[in-house]
Formats: structure tokens, C-alpha cells, sequence
């Protein structure tokens, strides 16, 4: 479910590994990137909130993107992204030079 800018994780999940996820945690994708995520937990659910955002705007999530979660330990998942064909979106591979030099992450805050 998504609210405000922010993402609900599944209860059954959130019952299940609660006690295992601690902020920040850490999306990992197919283009090699990683973010960090805040979450926070408001009425018995937990949301991934500062830094869902930036995510969201930098793959260009619309409304039939379907995200599939992959929890890999402790506060890290593997996150796929498929269009609205339910094919996977193949995100281009990160020169981490170029990136170093030219990429700018803007956060929440700014």
C-alpha cells in the first residue's frame, strides 16, 4: 500500500521479521545500486518513508509497477521492478566512476 509518499510493508511479513529489521535497511537492485531507507512504524504498520521517495522518483515507479521484495538478511532486501506486462525493467548497469564523479542523490530533506 502506498500513503503519502510512503510504502506499507505486508503485516504477515512485518509479524514475521519485525524484530530483525532495524533502521536503516538497505534495498539492493538488479543495477547494482543500493539504497538507504528509513522506516517507521506508526499504528502496528511499518513504512519504508525517508528515502522511499528518492527510490520511487529514480526508477520512475508508476501507478502498475508491480516491486517484488526479496529479503536476504537482516534489514537488506533484493528489490525486481516489472512494468505493467509484468516483464522485468532491465535498469542500465552503473559505470562506478562515472557515478562517482557525476551522480547526485537528492534526499527527502532537500
Amino acid at each position: 500500500m502506498v500513503k503519502d509518499g510512503k510504502i506499507r510493508l505486508p503485516k504477515d511479513f512485518t509479524k514475521k521479521y519485525s524484530n530483525d529489521m532495524v533502521n536503516p535497511i538497505f534495498l539492493k537492485t538488479p543495477d547494482e545500486k543500493k539504497w538507504e531507507i528509513h522506516t517507521v512504524k506508526a499504528d502496528g504498520d511499518f513504512w519504508f518513508q525517508k528515502g522511499w521517495k528518492d527510490f520511487a522518483t529514480y526508477y520512475s515507479l508508476a501507478h502498475g509497477n508491480m516491486i517484488v521484495f526479496q529479503y536476504e538478511k537482516t534489514s537488506h532486501f533484493m528489490v525486481h521492478i516489472f512494468d505493467k506486462r509484468t516483464l522485468e525493467i532491465e535498469y542500465p548497469l552503473h559505470d562506478i566512476q562515472h557515478e562517482q564523479n557525476n551522480f547526485v542523490e537528492i534526499s527527502d530533506d532537500e
